[in-house]
């Protein structure tokens, strides 16, 4: 927190819980929750005071020069995100069920950074979620068309199964598995029906049905989860024609 307030002494703070604060600047409040920052960092007070002003200077591109943010300023940077249940509620985030315990959220994207549309957004812009999550998905299709979905599969013949992995790093990974577009392309690669984990933000994977290695993988889901930041779901999720379910 004092490194906002040594940086920005007109912004007015105020403590939301042990990991949360609000940042006021000419009328606007945005919540900016460090949660992922203490994950990411750990002990390592150098890396996280990096982490904290790359969230500084994200605060600084969101604050408009007025106290009105439209709806038509944000628009065309809308993209969906996929986020655990627990952390949209207690964030009071935009969502609608994805599958299980992932909840998909919208984010305003950002050169450094994204920002996470809250349910008091889209009532103050009047927008409905299904509208906004169109446009989202929309955007995050235009501009997916340089990831390519190919098939990977191993050296040895005698080991059954292929896989898909997403890790582009530009924050979406996980939220791809959200479009219809990027279901079909995997779909392509190891045919309907196939497995797939998001254990974090950063990351997916998915692998054929007849894969000999799928309970490596699910273990090395779970270790994912448990140790990467922006995490989402040890849980491993099947991909059919109608979309995507829980493993029985």
């Amino acid at each position: 927190m004092s490194i906002f307030h040594h940086a920005h002494p007109d912004w007015q703070l105020t403590l939301l819980d042990r990991n949360g604060i609000a940042v006021k600047s000419l009328g606007k409040t945005l919540d900016v929750y460090l949660d992922n920052i203490e994950r990411d960092a750990g002990a390592d007070r150098v890396l996280a005071e990096a982490l904290i002003r790359k969230t500084m200077r994200m605060l600084e591109q969101e604050f408009p020069d007025s106290d009105t943010e439209t709806y038509a300023s944000v628009e065309a940077r809308l993209r969906p995100v996929l986020v655990p249940r627990e952390y949209a509620e207690r964030y009071g985030l935009a969502t609608r069920n994805f599958v299980s315990i992932v909840q998909e959220a919208l984010a305003v994207d950002a050169p450094e950074a994204i920002r996470y549309v809250r349910a008091a957004d889209l009532s103050r812009w009047h927008v409905t979620f299904d509208a906004a999550a169109a446009t989202a998905r929309s955007g995050l299709w235009k501009a997916s068309s340089q990831v390519k979905i190919s098939a990977q599969g191993g050296d040895d013949p005698s080991v059954k199964g292929k896989l898909v992995t997403l890790a582009v790093g530009d924050g979406y990974d996980a939220a791809r598995l959200a479009l219809p577009e990027v279901q079909k392309a995997i779909a392509a690669a190891l045919g309907y029906p196939f497995y797939v984990a998001i254990p974090n933000r950063d990351f997916l994977v998915a692998w054929s049905h007849d894969a000999s290695f799928a309970s490596h993988f699910s273990e090395q889901v779970k270790s994912d989860y448990a140790s990467q930041g922006h995490a989402i779901s040890p849980e491993i999720y099947v991909v059919d024609r109608n979309g995507v379910h829980a493993k029985p």
